[in-house]
């Protein structure tokens, strides 16, 4: 995918709030894009791949399919990008709590690890 100069953040999706103070949303939103990313990635994947096997034509309508789908994943990565500064500023001004970071990166660790 080519990076266009300005890429629009697609429209928030049901139940996305911006203004939530909870960086635990900023996570779940990030998942979510993320997830949207993969599964346009996949799609795109496909449809590349099956081009050459279509007429002339086809091939010419089917390009225009590549860009719809292009842009969306830009507008998908404008809001990861979003929620990612999202939670920037937000663990900024967090005091940080190096037990919970250690248990969101590996999962739950004993104090005996850590020690």
């Amino acid at each position: 995918m080519e990076p266009r100069a300005t890429a629009k953040p697609s429209r928030a999706l049901e139940g996305e709030d911006l203004k939530t103070s909870h960086w635990e949303d900023a996570r779940h939103w990030m998942s979510i894009y993320d997830d949207l990313l993969e599964f346009k990635r996949g799609i795109l994947d496909r449809v590349k791949r099956d081009l050459e096997g279509l007429q002339p034509l086809a091939r010419k309508a089917a390009a225009e399919d590549v860009q719809i789908i292009e842009d969306q994943m830009q507008g998908y990565q404008a809001r990861l990008d979003l929620w990612y500064r999202f939670r920037a500023r937000q663990t900024e001004s967090a005091p940080i709590d190096t037990m919970r970071l250690t248990e969101l990166r590996l999962g739950p660790v004993s104090k005996e690890v850590l020690r």
